[in-house]
């Protein structure tokens, strides 16, 4: 014996509600989860372009260091000597001994002695180094 069900007006309309109960999940999951960038990288520092660089998957635990122009090393937003970065990566090394990473961020105006003397203090201290490029 079959049963015939009757359709009614109410079943024939799509309910909206869970669409947007979704939608709204969806939209604080997202927010959550993202991840805004540091103010480093707001600072106005025209990298250099290469032609070999491959752009981060993952972005890492790192300490981000900026040269400008001048050739000032700016960390946490602060300008800082040589001394004071030996210092705070110095410390960072102590805390992260196998993971910590920085990353250099150098403008294409900078001189090249603080770059290197940057590059010589996380030699110094084991720490691995990136620089940043225009990719990145």
């Amino acid at each position: 014996m079959a049963v015939r069900f009757r359709e009614s007006s109410i079943s024939s309309a799509l309910s909206m509600t869970p669409l947007i109960d979704v939608v709204f999940l969806l939209l604080i999951f997202f927010l959550v989860t993202s991840r805004f960038e540091k103010e480093e990288r707001e600072l106005d520092i025209d990298l250099p372009d290469a032609s070999q660089s491959v752009p981060l998957i993952e972005q890492p635990s790192e300490i981000v260091v900026n040269l400008d122009a001048q050739g000032q090393i700016v960390v946490d937003g602060q300008p800082r000597g040589i001394d004071e970065l030996e210092g705070i990566l110095r410390q960072a090394s102590v805390n992260n001994p196998l993971t910590q990473t920085v990353l250099i961020r150098s403008d294409r105006r900078a001189p090249v002695g603080t770059f290197i003397n940057v590059i010589d203090v996380c030699k110094q201290l084991g720490l691995q180094y990136t620089e940043a490029t225009e990719e990145q």
